[in-house]
């Protein structure tokens, strides 16, 4: 059931960068929860400024690897807060475990196939 474009995941994408950096104003949080949102705002920026889709600007990564990055860095997103013991943190937590889940499902039910076949 994969059905949104790339360059529609492409402006998700971009929304995590916001997410990131709004995510401790709007979920209340502070401390090392917060800290790791604007460090995790870099790569979340810089994946798709740089992967080879519709709104990359410098096709330097291959979107075989953005499609692999995504379902890794979505798990560790979700896990973060018991990894590193924030976990009671309610809003830090419902913030990493939905965004974690967010990108997840975003990945799954992108369809990368038909952008595989132009670029091939």
């Amino acid at each position: 059931m994969r059905f949104l474009s790339p360059r529609i995941h492409g402006y998700f994408d971009y929304l995590y960068v916001v997410a990131f950096l709004a995510g401790p104003s709007l979920f209340g949080f502070s401390g090392l929860p917060a800290t790791l949102c604007y460090i995790f705002a870099v790569p979340a920026l810089v994946l798709p400024i740089v992967t080879d889709f519709p709104l990359g600007l410098v096709p330097l990564v291959p979107l075989k690897f953005h499609i692999v990055a995504e379902p890794i860095q979505s798990t560790v997103l979700a896990l973060l807060p018991w990894i590193l013991g924030f976990a009671d943190n309610h809003g830090a937590r419902n913030f990493y475990v939905a965004d974690g889940a967010l990108i997840f499902v975003v990945a799954w039910i992108t369809e990368y196939k038909s952008l595989e076949r132009k670029t091939a």
